[in-house]
């Protein structure tokens, strides 16, 4: 079935099926994080947005009609608390978006460049920032959401 894609500016897109599937989307109060959870509610998931700060991520999920989650991806002993708040809230995940930081803002995405992650950023961060990014999908996908998606798409008989 071929259906517009609603409040995207899109134009026509295709049904992929998301109605009614649970949704976490880390990062999710701007950026590509937030485009990636407007897009899976445009397609009728239920979306849990995960950001630090409360008031960011609860302006989020209000946009999106989601529900918004305090998580820092810098804290790996958070992920089963936020993987059982999510599930409590709205069922069992069944897709998860790991998304976290990124470059710093610049109105040319072209102008990132390593002149100015040495002007703008602790060069020094950046290999915590690439560790977490990973460490995070890691220990989210190996905990609860991998194992629980495979249940239920895979059920012992």
């Amino acid at each position: 079935m071929i259906r517009a894609v609603s409040g995207l500016g899109m134009g026509d897109g295709m049904d992929l099926g998301l109605e009614g599937r649970v949704t976490l989307v880390t990062g999710g109060s701007k950026g590509i994080g937030f485009g990636i959870a407007r897009a899976l509610a445009a397609e009728g998931a239920k979306v849990a947005v995960a950001s630090r700060n409360r008031e960011a991520i609860d302006a989020a999920a209000a946009e999106i009609g989601g529900q918004g989650f305090v998580f820092d991806s810098d804290d790996l002993d958070a992920i089963p608390g936020l993987l059982d708040d999510v599930e409590a809230a709205l069922g069992p995940i069944d897709i998860y978006i790991a998304n976290t930081g990124g470059p710093p803002p610049n109105q040319n995405p072209l102008a990132f460049s390593p002149e100015v992650i040495a002007s703008e950023v602790d060069r020094s961060r950046w290999p915590a920032m690439s560790s977490c990014n990973s460490a995070t999908l890691r220990s989210a996908t190996a905990n609860a959401s991998a194992p629980a998606m495979n249940r239920r798409t895979n059920p012992v008989t």
